[in-house]
């Protein structure tokens, strides 16, 4: 692992644990979060990280695998975390939690397949700078697009590391599942990886959000 990579997980793993203690100390309200981030983030994350080689391998053997696989896999695993994250009382993108999961679901699925499209087969990246960057563009989800960096500058800035760790577990088994072929370097590949997926992801967002707004579901 490259040594600023290291050293941003480490930044990012020791806020996390930080800001969590701050939040049950201080803040009970919020205490959900921090509880919520510790054990998707750092509990199911680490040990995902731990296994993802043998757990992506066992889903090989039980067919699950190719971009069908992948997609399976994209699928089950946002639906356990937002359905983990309504259990623990946190709040959802939409506040019904069927339509949640329509939403969540496909934009995920269309980030995460911009991904596995674009940016995997094209430029080279070790697995943990990879999983970085796919997990800091949560920012983009949860803070920067959904407009509560405005609204709440000083809690959206503190709740940044606990964003990239939960994403980070989100991610992890998809990303272990990309066709890693690419050989390109250079100083913009990691804003290439961070945007391109993302603003690939805009027209499903806004597509998805009219289904449900014309439906009557939000």
């Amino acid at each position: 692992m490259k040594r600023g990579v290291r050293r941003a997980w480490t930044f990012i793993v020791v806020a996390t644990l930080a800001i969590s203690a701050l939040l049950f100390a201080v803040v009970p309200a919020a205490a959900k979060v921090g509880a919520f981030a510790l054990l998707w983030g750092l509990g199911v994350g680490g040990l995902l990280y731990r296994f993802r080689a043998s757990a992506v391998a066992a889903l090989a053997r039980a067919g699950i695998k190719g971009f069908g696989g992948f997609v399976a896999v994209v699928i089950a695993v946002s639906v356990t975390e937002e359905t983990v994250c309504a259990g623990f009382g946190c709040a959802l993108a939409v506040p019904n939690y069927f339509v949640d999961l329509f939403v969540v679901v496909s934009m995920w699925v269309a980030w995460l397949s911009a991904w596995y499209f674009i940016i995997a087969p094209r430029y080279k990246f070790e697995f943990e700078e990879a999983l970085l960057i796919a997990a800091c563009t949560g920012v983009m989800f949860e803070v920067v697009g959904n407009g509560r960096a405005w609204g709440d500058p000083l809690g959206s800035t503190l709740g940044i590391p606990l964003v990239i760790v939960v994403y980070a577990a989100i991610v992890m088994l998809p990303m272990q599942m990309m066709p890693w072929k690419g050989e390109r370097e250079g100083r913009a590949k990691p804003l290439i990886a961070f945007f391109v997926p993302y603003l690939a992801m805009l027209p499903v967002a806004l597509a998805v959000f009219a289904i449900a707004a014309v439906a009557g579901w939000l």
